[in-house]
């Protein structure tokens, strides 16, 4: 009979099973119950390691990460668009930064 030969649990939190196309159903339920333990440790290794988005502030100077890079904040006055970037940074209304999320 053909049996699972691997397990895993993702970066998103989620189990998968490496089994070959004939292994019954049954084999593989069999699998993961006698790894239960393994994959509630892993998830709860998972849930500990995160670590929340710090919330952001829009003043002036504030950096925030951009396809790759990072761009500080600057608020003007005065532009043709709510926010744009330019120059290497991040320009946005004054008067929006209120409604800013």
């Amino acid at each position: 009979m053909k049996v699972p030969q691997c397990l895993l649990v993702t970066v998103q939190g989620e189990v998968v099973i490496n089994a070959p196309e004939e292994c019954p159903e049954a084999a593989m339920e069999l699998f993961v119950r006698e790894k239960q333990f393994w994959i509630y440790t892993k998830l709860g290794l998972r849930a500990s390691l995160r670590v929340g988005t710090p919330r952001r502030q829009l003043v002036s100077g504030e950096g925030f990460p951009c396809l790759g890079r990072r761009y500080r904040l600057i608020l003007v006055e005065e532009q043709e668009t709510v926010l744009k970037l330019a120059r290497g940074r991040f320009r946005l209304l004054r008067d929006e930064a209120a409604k800013g999320r």
